[in-house]
């Protein structure tokens, strides 16, 4: 891919400024824009708690080994280990955590 040429860039130190449009522009400050982020709200009734869990090392080796092949973080596939046991768990809650903040 060939470079692109800055010759064809305007030289703007040399462009006419109107400096009293700038200036009342920077006097007003910063806009406020509407946010363009979704705003998710949470369930109150869901609330995460972190755990330790102690498990063989060739346990969380296939835990690890599980991960990778379903790109899903380890909560879920434990989630859904349960869930196949016969645990009532909420499909909503067999996402990943981050992608719903």
């Amino acid at each position: 891919m060939a470079k692109p040429s800055l010759k064809n860039l305007p030289n703007v130190s040399t462009e006419n400024r109107n400096t009293g449009e700038l200036k009342k522009r920077l006097s007003e400050g910063a806009k406020e824009y509407p946010s363009l982020k979704v705003e998710k709200k949470k369930d109150a009734t869901k609330k995460r708690k972190k755990s330790s869990l102690s498990m063989p090392e060739y346990v969380w080796d296939l835990l690890w080994d599980a991960t990778k092949e379903s790109r899903e973080p380890q909560g879920v596939v434990v989630m859904r280990g349960l869930k196949a046991l016969g645990f009532d768990i909420d499909e909503a809650d067999l996402v990943d955590a981050r992608k719903t903040r």
